[in-house]
């Protein structure tokens, strides 16, 4: 038993040791900024590519683009606005544009909500109360952007909507906590 634990040590020592060198070696020769013409910039495309064939450098290219293969186009649409949402909420630094289509897939997202609850339910992803047991991650988000905007206004609306709609998560606490950020 305690050659497994040192076996399991061992290969943890190593993936800890051995990831960053190659993440690294991979990227480290990426200056700040790469000129478009420019012979290293191809060349680092170029090694970009054969990891992430999608990349580009573009914000587009950096997102989630795991396809859902559902039938169903509301479930599509779920859950491929949760990792539009993610991905360029995360880049928003990197990107003047990320934060307005992280809201625009925060918003699409939450056109769907009704249909989205109702499929749960009927799946029984129900509670004994009758509430969702599942977090919406697109009125979260959109309610932290707003209030992170100092838009308490609309945080509230967007976690009231959250919290009549039936999905799961301490909206109320977010709600007291956007009045007592507006009344400050």
């Amino acid at each position: 038993m305690v050659g497994y634990y040192v076996i399991l040590a061992l290969f943890f020592a190593f993936l800890i040791i051995s990831l960053p060198k190659l993440f690294k070696r991979l990227f480290s020769s990426i200056p700040p900024r790469l000129s478009q013409n420019s012979a290293h910039a191809d060349k680092i495309r170029n090694r970009t590519r054969t990891i992430l064939p999608w990349y580009d450098g573009t914000l587009e290219s950096e997102i989630c683009h795991y396809k859902y293969p559902w039938d169903d186009p509301i479930k599509k649409i779920h859950c491929e606005a949760d990792c539009k949402i993610e991905g360029y909420y995360k880049l928003r630094d990197k990107y003047p544009e990320a934060l307005g289509k992280a809201i625009e897939a925060c918003k699409e997202q939450i056109s769907v909500s009704k249909k989205m609850a109702e499929k749960y339910r009927a799946e029984g992803g129900v509670d004994k109360n009758g509430n969702l047991t599942v977090e919406h991650y697109g009125f979260k988000q959109l309610a932290i952007i707003y209030e992170k905007q100092g838009n308490y206004e609309k945080a509230i609306e967007v976690l009231q909507e959250a919290m009549q709609q039936g999905w799961a998560g301490p909206w109320q606490f977010r709600i007291d906590r956007c009045k007592r950020k507006k009344s400050d």
